[in-house]
Order: C-alpha cells, then sequence, then structure tokens
C-alpha cells in the first residue's frame, strides 16, 4: 500500500479491469468512480475511522475535544490554525455536495480522512505542525467552489475537473496515513519528513494543477453562459425599478399606530365634511387634501383617528405618518414600505430610498390610499413626501392656517367646544350626574373647551374621590394661571391664556410616585411611540431604586393604567406603545427642581443604553437595524434636550448611548447624524472619561466616518489615537487592539501609506490568531483589508489569496455576514481585473451586486459602488447600452446620498464618456459640466481641459470604493 503515494492516480488512469461488469454502469458517475479509487487505497480498519466523521461538524466536535485533552503546548490553537484549510474544505464538502446528492460517504472520506490523520501523526508535535503547515499551503490552491457551484451545475468537464481534485484530497490523506502507519519511528524525524516529501510532493502538486484545471472548466462554462447571465441581469433591473402591486404585495394595508379613540365626541360636521370632499376623489383625475389646523389641545389629532378607522373600508391602502420632524418622516415611510412588502430588503434600504420606493408605488398604483400627516410643523419638511400624482387622498394636521399643499386644498378650522357642549362631554366624561351641569360649564369654561383639559379633567375626577365641585374649588386654588403659548408665538392666531397648566398641575398632585416617574421619564423620549419594551429593561438598573416598580409586572401596569385612564397617555396595548400628547410634555419639567431633572436624565439615558443594541468589536449590526430605528427617534430626542439644558451633567451610559446610536446611524450612511453624535459624546468623554475605552470607541466611530467622506488625513488622526489608547490600556494580545490596528491600517490605504497600512493589517491577524477564539468575520474582514494593501502593491496573486482566505472566512462563520461576501467578491474582481481576467472580473462584480440588491435593497450606497463597477466593467467589454443603464442607476442612487458628491461626479463623467462614444453628444454635455462643477467644490481647482479625465475624479471617492 506504500507505494500508493507516489503512483499517478487520476480518473483516466483507473483500471476498468478490476471493476466487474455489473458495477461498471454504476461507476460511470465520476463521484462513484472517485469514491470506489479512494476506498481501494484504505484498508478495511481505517476504513471504520474515517466514517466516524462524516462532517465538517463532526470534525470541528472531534478537534475541539482532542485539543482539550492534550496539554502539550503544541496543540494549543490546533483548531484555529486548521480553520483556513476547514473552511476551504467546507466549502468544497458543499461542492460536492451539489453534484453527490448527498451521498454521506463520499464527504465523510474528507473529514473522516483528515480527523485520522490529525491523530496518527499527532505523537510528534514537530510532525503535527508540518502536516498542518502542508494543509494550510494547500488551502489557498483549491478553487473557488463557492462560486462556481452556483454558476456551472450543468457543466459535465467541469464536475470531472472537480471529481478529480476530490481524488487528489483524498489520496493526500489516505495516503499520508498509510504512510506514517508504516512509519512509527518517530525519533528519525527527518528522515521520515524527507521521504514523506518526496512521495506526496507530487499529489500536492497534482492537486494544484487539477484545481487549475477546475478553474479552466468553470470559466469555459462562464464563456458559454456569459451573455445569457447579463440579460438576466439586466431584465431583473428593469423589471425591480418601476414597483407595482404584485402577487406580494399587500393589499389592504392599513398602518395606524394609535388606537381608535374610544370617548371622541363632536365634530360631526368636519367628518361629514371630510366624507364629502374625499368621496369624489372616486371618478376624478385629481388628488385631494384636506386640512385640519387649530392650536394645540383642541383635538386634531383625534378628529383625524377618528375619520381614518371609519374609513378604513374606503380605502384599502391607508397610512398614519407622524411629520413633525424628517427623521420620523423617513422610519414612518419605511415602515409603509415594509407593510406593503414592496421589497423584501426594505428595512434595510437608506431611508430615503424607502421613502422613494413608496412614492413610486403611490405613482403607478391603482389602489385607492389615504395618508395622514399628522403634526406638520413646515412645508417644506413635508414637502419631499407628499405623493407624486394626480390621485390620492392626503389629509392633513397642524397648528398653522397656512399649510396649504395646493390652492385646491380643503381648509377647516378645528375650534374649541362651546360652553355648553364643553359641559355635556365633561359629564359625560367624568361619570358626573346632569345635576352639576351649571358646574360643569364652569370648569369647561376655565378649560377654554379644549378636548385635551376636558379628557385630563375627567380623567382626574374619575380616578380620584374628587367631586366635580371638588375638582372645581382645587382648580381655584392654584397660586394663578399659567399661560400657554404654542411653540411659534409669531402665529398670534394659536396664542391663548388657557388654564391646562392648571388642570395638570390637579392631576400630577394625586399621581402615585411610579405613575409620576413613568411620566417624567417620557419628557426625554419623542412623544410618539415610546416603545414599553425600554422600560421593561429598567431591572438592570439597581443603582436608581426609584424606578424598581419597573421589575415588578403587576406595579408597572398598574403605574401605566393610571396615567392612560387619566388620559395623560395613550396605551397601544397590540403593539405595545406608548404616547403623550406634547403640550403635557413641555408641562412635566415645570415643576422640576434641578435634581429632579438630573435624576430623571440619568434613569432616561440608562434605560435606552440597555434598549439600544451595542456594537460588538469590529461586529456589523445590520440584523439589529428595525429594533435601532425604533429607538432611534428617543435617542434623539435625549441628545436635543441635553442640549437644551445647559445644566444637566452626562453620566457615563450617556456617551455610551451615543457611540451606538452613532454606529448605527454610520451603518445606514447618515454620516453627518452620526459625526454629530460622536462629537458631542467626544467632548463628554475629554471632559469627564478622558484616555478611557469609551473614548477609543468614540473616536473608532468618528475614524470610519472621515474614510466614508474621503477624508483621510482626519481619519488616520483618529485611528492614531485609538492605537494609542488602546495600546496603553489592554494587553497586547486583545481583539480591540487587533481592531485598531484594522482602522488604521485602512485609514493609511486612503491615504496611500499603502506599505505602512499592510504592516499594520499583518499584525491585526497576528493578534486575532493568536487568539484562538476571533469571530471569523474579523479574520475575514483583516485579509479583505490586507488584499485590498497588496492590490496596491501590485503583489496581485497574494492579494487574490488573501481575498479568497477572507470569503472562506466569511462563508465558513456559523452566521454569515453576507455584505462581507459581497466585499469579498468585490475585491477579488479587482484582484483579477488588475491581472488583467476581464471576463473573471466581471463574473465576481455581478454577483457582488446581486448580493448586495438581495441584501441591502437597490437604493444602497453599497449596490450604487456595484453598480458602478459594473457599467464601467461591459463598457471595456463594449456593451455600451447596458454599461449606459447600469451607470445612470448607479447616479440615481449617489445622488440620494449627500455626502458622497464624488460618487456622483465620477458617475458623471463616465456617463458622459459612454453617452458620446454613442454619438449622445447633446445629451453628454451636461453630465462632463455637472461633474466639473463638483470637483471645483470639492477640490477648490478648475480641471480646464482635463474635464473628462476620469483619473481626476476617481480620486474624489474613497480608495476602498473604486
Amino acid at each position: 500500500m506504500s507505494s500508493l503515494a507516489t503512483s499517478q492516480y487520476s480518473l483516466n488512469s483507473f483500471q476498468w479491469s478490476e471493476v466487474s461488469l455489473e458495477n461498471r454502469v454504476a461507476l460511470q458517475n465520476p463521484w462513484n468512480l472517485a469514491l470506489s479509487r479512494a476506498e481501494s487505497m484504505l484498508r478495511a480498519s481505517d476504513c471504520t475511522l474515517v466514517y466516524q466523521v462524516r462532517t465538517c461538524e463532526d470534525l470541528v466536535n472531534a478537534l475541539q475535544t482532542y485539543q482539550l485533552q492534550k496539554t502539550s503546548s503544541g496543540f494549543t490553537g490546533l483548531l484555529m490554525r486548521l480553520t483556513p484549510f476547514i473552511t476551504r474544505m467546507k466549502t468544497f464538502a458543499d461542492a460536492i455536495d451539489v453534484f453527490i446528492q448527498s451521498n454521506p460517504k463520499i464527504a465523510a472520506l474528507v473529514w473522516g480522512g483528515i480527523r485520522v490523520l490529525i491523530t496518527v501523526v499527532s505523537r510528534s508535535t514537530d510532525l503535527l505542525n508540518k502536516v498542518i503547515d502542508t494543509m494550510t499551503d494547500l488551502a489557498p490552491s483549491l478553487p473557488r467552489f463557492e462560486i462556481y457551484t452556483q454558476l456551472f451545475q450543468g457543466s459535465q468537464h467541469f464536475e470531472n475537473a472537480l471529481a478529480q481534485v476530490y481524488l487528489d484530497v483524498v489520496e493526500f490523506c489516505i495516503g499520508s496515513i498509510t504512510f506514517f502507519r508504516q512509519n512509527p519511528v518517530m525519533n528519525v524525524l527527518r528522515n521520515v519528513w524527507t521521504s514523506f516529501e518526496s512521495r506526496f510532493g507530487p499529489v500536492c502538486a497534482r492537486l494544484r494543477k487539477d484545481s487549475d484545471l477546475v478553474d479552466r472548466e468553470a470559466f469555459a462554462a462562464y464563456a458559454v453562459k456569459g451573455e445569457h447571465r447579463h440579460r438576466e441581469l439586466m431584465d431583473m433591473m428593469s423589471a425591480s425599478s418601476h414597483p407595482t402591486e404584485t402577487a406580494s404585495t399587500k393589499i389592504p394595508c392599513h398602518v395606524v399606530p394609535h388606537i381608535a379613540p374610544s370617548s371622541f365626541a363632536g365634530r360631526d360636521h368636519i367628518l361629514r365634511a371630510m366624507h364629502e370632499y374625499f368621496e369624489g376623489t372616486s371618478n376624478t383625475a385629481q388628488q385631494r387634501c384636506f386640512v385640519l389646523y387649530g392650536q394645540a389641545g383642541v383635538g386634531k389629532t383625534q378628529t383625524a383617528l377618528r375619520f381614518s378607522y371609519d374609513s378604513m373600508h374606503r380605502f384599502p391602502a391607508l397610512f398614519w405618518v407622524s411629520a413633525d420632524t424628517e427623521t420620523k418622516l423617513l422610519q414612518e415611510f419605511q415602515n409603509i414600505a415594509v407593510a406593503l412588502r414592496l421589497d423584501k430588503s426594505a428595512a434595510a434600504m437608506r431611508p430615503t430610498q424607502a421613502r422613494d420606493l413608496v412614492l413610486e408605488w403611490f405613482k403607478n398604483t391603482d389602489v385607492e390610499f389615504l395618508i395622514v400627516f399628522d403634526n406638520v410643523e413646515d412645508l417644506p419638511t413635508l414637502q419631499p413626501f407628499v405623493p407624486k400624482c394626480d390621485k390620492g387622498c392626503i389629509l392633513i394636521t397642524t397648528r398653522y392656517p397656512g399649510m396649504k399643499l395646493s390652492l385646491s386644498s380643503q381648509l377647516r378650522h378645528v375650534k374649541p367646544f362651546d360652553d355648553d357642549f364643553a359641559a355635556q362631554l365633561l359629564l359625560s366624561l367624568s361619570q358626573q350626574p346632569s345635576e352639576n351641569l351649571s358646574i360643569a360649564r364652569r370648569v369647561a369654561k376655565k378649560l377654554g373647551g379644549l378636548a385635551l383639559g376636558l379628557a385630563h379633567a375627567a380623567g382626574v375626577i374619575r380616578e380620584t374621590p374628587l367631586s366635580l365641585s371638588e375638582f372645581d374649588e382645587l382648580y381655584d386654588s392654584r397660586d394663578g394661571q399659567i399661560e400657554i403659548h404654542a411653540l411659534d408665538s409669531k402665529q398670534t392666531v394659536f396664542q391663548y391664556e388657557r388654564s391646562l397648566s392648571t388642570a395638570w398641575d390637579v392631576s400630577f398632585c394625586s399621581l402615585s410616585d411610579e405613575s409620576r416617574m413613568l411620566l417624567d421619564l417620557m419628557f426625554f423620549m419623542d412623544p410618539d411611540g415610546i416603545p414599553e419594551k425600554v422600560f421593561h429593561l429598567a431591572k438592570a438598573l439597581p443603582q436608581y431604586p426609584d424606578v424598581s416598580f419597573l421589575t415588578s409586572k403587576v406595579r408597572y401596569i398598574a403605574a401605566i393604567s393610571r396615567l392612560s385612564r387619566r388620559s395623560l397617555i395613550e396605551r397601544n396595548v397590540p403593539l405595545q406603545l406608548l404616547s403623550l400628547h406634547r403640550l403635557l410634555q413641555l408641562e412635566l419639567t415645570r415643576s422640576w427642581t434641578t435634581d429632579r431633572r438630573q435624576l430623571c436624565f440619568n434613569i432616561a439615558s440608562s434605560i435606552l443604553e440597555c434598549a439600544f443594541p451595542p456594537h460588538p468589536d469590529g461586529l456589523p449590526m445590520n440584523d439589529r437595524w428595525d429594533n435601532c430605528a425604533q429607538l432611534l427617534p428617543h435617542a434623539l430626542a435625549l441628545v436635543a434636550a441635553y442640549k437644551s439644558e445647559r445644566s444637566l451633567e452626562a453620566v457615563q451610559e450617556f456617551p455610551e448611548l451615543l457611540t451606538r446610536v452613532g454606529w448605527y446611524t454610520y451603518e445606514r450612511q447618515a454620516h453627518i447624524t452620526s459625526i454629530s453624535l460622536y462629537e458631542v459624546a467626544e467632548k463628554i468623554c475629554l471632559d469627564r472619561f478622558p484616555e478611557s475605552l469609551l473614548l477609543a470607541d468614540v473616536y473608532t466611530g468618528l475614524c470610519c466616518n472621515m474614510k466614508n467622506l474621503n477624508r483621510n488625513k482626519e481619519a488616520v488622526a483618529y485611528a492614531e489615537k485609538i492605537v494609542r489608547i488602546r495600546g496603553k490600556l489592554l494587553p497586547p494580545v486583545h481583539i480591540q487592539v487587533a481592531n485598531s490596528y484594522n482602522e488604521i491600517g485602512i485609514s493609511l490605504n486612503c491615504l496611500g501609506k499603502i506599505e505602512e497600512a499592510a504592516g499594520y493589517h499583518r499584525k491585526s491577524i497576528a493578534i486575532k490568531e493568536q487568539l484562538g477564539n476571533c469571530p471569523l468575520i474579523l479574520m475575514c474582514q483583516s485579509y479583505l483589508n490586507l488584499a485590498r494593501c497588496l492590490t496596491r502593491l501590485g503583489l496581485l496573486e497574494e492579494a487574490r489569496k488573501s481575498a479568497e482566505d477572507a470569503l472562506r472566512y466569511a462563508q465558513a462563520d456559523p452566521i454569515p455576514y453576507k455584505p462581507y461576501i459581497a466585499i469579498n467578491l468585490y475585491i477579488c474582481g479587482n484582484a483579477l481585473l488588475a491581472q488583467g481576467a476581464l471576463e473573471d472580473a466581471i463574473s465576481l462584480h455581478v454577483q457582488s451586486l446581486l448580493l448586495r440588491k438581495q441584501l441591502l435593497g437597490r437604493g444602497a450606497f453599497y449596490t450604487g459602488l456595484s453598480c458602478h463597477k459594473v457599467a464601467t466593467l461591459r463598457f471595456q467589454q463594449g456593451s455600451i447600452e447596458e454599461a449606459i443603464e447600469l451607470m445612470k442607476e448607479a447616479l440615481s442612487i449617489f445622488e440620494e446620498i449627500p455626502e458622497v458628491e464624488g460618487d456622483v461626479a465620477r458617475s458623471c463623467v463616465k456617463l458622459g464618456v459612454m453617452l458620446e462614444r454613442v454619438g449622445q453628444h447633446a445629451d453628454a454635455r451636461p453630465f462632463f459640466k455637472r461633474a466639473k462643477v463638483i470637483h471645483q467644490k470639492i477640490t477648490g481647482k478648475e480641471l480646464g481641459d482635463s474635464a473628462k479625465d476620469i483619473e481626476a475624479y476617481e480620486s474624489l471617492t474613497a480608495y476602498d470604493n473604486r
């Protein structure tokens, strides 16, 4: 059997004379043929051992157990050292499974062979190290199975080549087992290893050669399929560029995050007017807009809610949108895109892209829809969200009478109730007898007939021992009445002196401490849609006994119920959301002491910091974006309160919250918001937590934002601070130290200091390998960044191998982060392009584009980068029309992102060149002009005669994005 190691086995040289006639038909399948050949190498006793390990998971578990059993230092990190080989073999086994239809014996010969080989050579640490090194050296030579099997499953030549590689791998493992069993004398290691290398060197060489054959067969198959795949790509883009009703679109679709008003009364004439006005849209091609305006607390929102619930049968699509800020408008439109199921990736899209997707649906749909914009503050903020079509119904609530979208908009002033109706309503809501009508009229008049004030007064009377007359006496005993003005004092129509303050003071005095604490905490959050889950997390705050009641569900429900019964808050039980009126929110702090204000700010900071998903070391948080998006308005409200209240001091949880929110907004490409959050955190840390790991986290966020904005000198400066702080506070072998080297390496690469950057990435990899438990995705990250540097240094083969190592780590992760796979495909494509392999590069970039569209959505920044790259390469191939369409798509994506003007300019000049190539010179000129203007704006330099110089525009975008 020892002679097997030096024999030249292949599928073509298999001796058919050794096979019985009845088995020859079965062996026509190349995998059965390879299996038979492999089993012929293995003796019966070893065959039993090999077949005990049938999967990659079996092998990993066996090696983990074996590593724990061995105390020798030579076995430390055994599994980590084998990871590159195992991950590459995992993709190999997955590829085999595509062709063999899950025959377990074929895969077992690979996994079991590795397990038995490690056991056999483990008697010598030096020998074990040499075998592991050999496996590690072989790993990069294996083909890119994870790519090929998806593309070329139908190619018989490709399948035969892959089966030959399988035979090479199995021969190496099983032949090595036999060799070392026959050479048990390990004290002459040098002679044994020399003999092993001489016998198995040809096997390793043949494996590399056969792997190259797989590459060649794959690209031959790609040449046949290429045009078909590109037609598929363009068909997909065409189909997805105009969203319309499909089988997956959810209709009817009603998104109203508020419960129906339970005690609504009056406003019949307004409701009737709205029904009559909108009823006329069925027979006319005209969009209609109805505006409810009036002073705060008069009942505009409740009237709009009543109309919405009454109209759900009329409108198959009905959407409620909180419209006081752009952030909330964007989030609400993203919720609509998800609810309508307009795109599988709607939740992961940039908010502006989700908005445009919904607006496009409004434009193309035949479904009757109503969209309610609640609490509109100004038209410029609202206008980008108004459907641009001649159909549909819009309802607006606002304090301002001038909030007309068009001349045809219908305006209706919502006025306070008259004294008689207000008195009757107060008696009804407070469950008082009719003989108290005169007292009710007096109280209602004091409350100015405001629906909000009447509801609060009735709630106090219902929930306390107070009678209506006692409430009236207590009300009059307050020291004066406080004027309540609208936020915009210039709108005199809304200035009014009312005693809502007094009514609320009466209500607050009779609240329990627990209910009042809940209400006070809500001051620091956005008043619309506060998730109840944020309060449930207070069990993690033993330092604040004032909120210990939140750990008891009974006490929490009791506190919430008191507030709800008094109409101080609205509780949406199905959605687990709380809301309160803005006027009430502003009123809360009037009676606060400085200490009370600080305490509530500290608790609110800690609660939101607990609730907001953390950003693990170097890992993406895209799987938690939905949760982050729900909490974002409340985190921003807390920041706004901190900025406006100069007396507040920040506890550590506040800047920690800012780093989490900053990273989320960075990942969503909202760089301006992200930087502003990190700058607040930086100022706090420098003042209160200097030279801390928290400050290093803040600098990490600022560094990453600067890189994406192509502000590379600033990025390097922040990266140097990260390295200094973490190097000072942490041991040398620590994941955060490795990540700091990664950050400075990326920043230096962007700045053009490539060799220095590559050195830092190698240091990062070395630390992560020493750790032994580093997340595979972080290994992927380091190899990916090293590949970028090597590509720029012209070390193209090393770059390709490094990128492929990164790809294997990404795919071997138990929960693979697929966007990193897309990045790896992008980098591998660039490495192949630098080697002159245009067809191969296009193959990988097309896959990266399709994966990014699937995961991130059509409007994501990185989708735009892939569109740009594929357009550029297809133009080089001569497919100009396709290239123009792709470049237009890339440009439309970049135009929606204010921070990437350099990418807009680069796309404009390339699009102009493409249009000139097809003779459209007049169409090309505006693109050249626009690119030139942006270039001058960014650089301050005139391009002159080189206005079409593409290289001049490439420098406007971050190097990693080229």
